[in-house]
């Protein structure tokens, strides 16, 4: 029986030390690598493409609810009240009247901290009166820079 019992012993210690062997030998696992964050700054200028693609061109004016804050600002004027959200749903719906083609083109965006700075050109075609000019179905192109400052996700002021 003792050598039973010393024959055991002795494969369970081999059988551990084979064991050990295998387990430095094997190859170190590889590590799944850590999604990488997206920077706060190109978290903001993804926010004003989706606010340009799905509230300015795609005229889905209740969109804009999920793009500001409930102070949102936004100043047309250095000499006007700036108008909240509720206004410039108003505003973008007149412009569309006016250019039903309304088209907001981005040609430049570049993001600081918080600011997010977007050069664009306007295009569409007057089928309306504005500001006291007469419909004449004439294509029209502007140039725009704005700058808009996000907070906590969201827009919560815009110059232009």
């Amino acid at each position: 029986m003792f050598h039973n019992r010393s024959f055991i012993v002795l494969v369970a210690l081999a059988l551990l030390a084979t064991g050990a062997i295998v387990l430095a030998c094997a190859p170190a696992p590889t590590p799944t690598p850590a999604p990488t964050p997206v920077p706060p700054t190109e978290a903001n200028k993804a926010l004003v493409r989706r606010y340009y693609d799905q509230f300015v061109n795609a005229s889905n004016f209740n969109a804009l609810d999920d793009f500001v804050t409930p102070n949102y600002k936004r100043y047309l004027s250095p000499a006007a009240a700036p108008i909240n959200a509720t206004a410039q749903k108003q505003r973008m719906a007149g412009l569309r009247a006016v250019a039903p083609d309304f088209k907001l083109t981005i040609d430049a965006l570049v993001a600081e901290g918080d600011l997010v700075a977007i050069r664009s050109t306007v295009r569409g075609t007057q089928q309306n009166a504005y500001m006291g000019i007469p419909p004449r179905g004439q294509q029209f192109t502007i140039g725009s820079f704005e700058v808009i400052r996000i907070e906590n996700g969201k827009i919560a002021e815009h110059w232009c």
